[in-house]
């Protein structure tokens, strides 16, 4: 993982603390969920590895953006 995107949280916060202290790991805040993934997307894209750290209510909020994606492709 190059990269990890996601919503400034609470319950996330003590994760993405540790991920800020990794040299090998950038940290991208995101202003909501959907964006953390296309942030994430974007690395993946650019020959980085990306991931989405987010809540499980998060992933329900974007599930309407992610499953478009799936039939498509």
């Amino acid at each position: 993982m190059t990269l990890a995107a996601s919503v400034p949280d609470t319950w996330i916060g003590t994760l993405m603390a540790a991920v800020r202290r990794s040299p090998a790991i950038r940290a991208v805040d995101a202003a909501r969920e959907e964006e953390a993934v296309a942030i994430a997307c974007g690395a993946s894209l650019a020959g980085g590895r990306g991931a989405v750290l987010i809540q499980n209510a998060g992933l329900f909020n974007c599930g309407g953006d992610l499953l478009p994606h799936d039939r498509s492709h």
